[in-house]
C-alpha cells in the first residue's frame, strides 16, 4: 500500500479544502516539484504546482513514508531570461519578451500582483509589503 498525503491546488481553483486534489504516487516513479523559477526559465515545459503536505486519510496515515527534499533557490541577482532554445525549450513567442528582472525582483512583482499568495500552514493569508 502506497501512501496519499500530498495534494495540489489545480490552477484556477480558490484556496479552499474541498478544492485539494490528492497526489496518488505510483510505482517506481518518482514525484518532482519543480518551482516557479524553473517554469519561467523553461518557457513553461516544465510545470510548477501549489502542493502542500497533509496528514494521509484512513489507514493509509500508519504506513511509512519516504521523501527526500532538495530545496534550492537561485541566487536573488539571477536574471529570469528563458532558457537558451533546445530541443524541448522554444523561443518566445510573437508578443512574449524576455524578463530583465532580477529574482529578488521578480518575486516581489509575483507578490504584489498576488500571483504568490504567502500562507501560514492554516491556509491563512500573511500580508506582505514590498
Amino acid at each position: 500500500m502506497s501512501r496519499v498525503d500530498l495534494q495540489v491546488l489545480p490552477k484556477g481553483k480558490e484556496n479552499v479544502t474541498e478544492n485539494w486534489e490528492y497526489v496518488r504516487p505510483r510505482p517506481g516513479c518518482a514525484l518532482i516539484n519543480v518551482g516557479d523559477s524553473l517554469m519561467k526559465w523553461t518557457g513553461g515545459v516544465l510545470h510548477s504546482a501549489f502542493h502542500r503536505v497533509v496528514t494521509a486519510p484512513g489507514e493509509q496515515a500508519n504506513v511509512a513514508r519516504q521523501s527526500v527534499a532538495l530545496l534550492t533557490r537561485p541566487h536573488r541577482t539571477v536574471t529570469m531570461h528563458r532558457l537558451k532554445e533546445s530541443a524541448v525549450i522554444t523561443l518566445l513567442r510573437e508578443g512574449e519578451v524576455n524578463d530583465d528582472r532580477s529574482v529578488s525582483e521578480w518575486m516581489i512583482w509575483k507578490i504584489t500582483k498576488g500571483e504568490l499568495r504567502v500562507q501560514t500552514a492554516e491556509g491563512k493569508q500573511v500580508a506582505v509589503t514590498a
